[in-house]
């Protein structure tokens, strides 16, 4: 998220520090923009830092909304061909 999102060198790399650049992010945004993140098969996801994941991309899109702006957020499993 940190490199797709061009987060600043002083990112914290924690969850409070993610909410703060993501807010940030949000901010500098166009009136509509779409994100996607993929998760690579075989990569564990630990539920726990998912749900919180999940829950600072909805508040994201609830802080844009506020500002009469849209975000999109698509998290895809990308899977290799047999």
């Amino acid at each position: 998220m940190a490199s797709n999102l061009n987060f600043p060198d002083y990112f914290g790399y924690n969850w409070d520090a993610a909410y703060d650049c993501l807010l940030d992010w949000a901010a500098s945004c166009d009136d509509a923009t779409d994100v996607y993140f993929s998760i690579s098969e075989g990569v564990q996801v630990v539920e726990e830092d998912l749900l919180i994941f999940t829950q600072l991309l909805q508040d994201v899109c609830e802080f844009q909304s506020e500002h009469q702006k849209t975000v999109r957020f698509f998290i895809v499993s990308v899977t290799t061909a047999p």
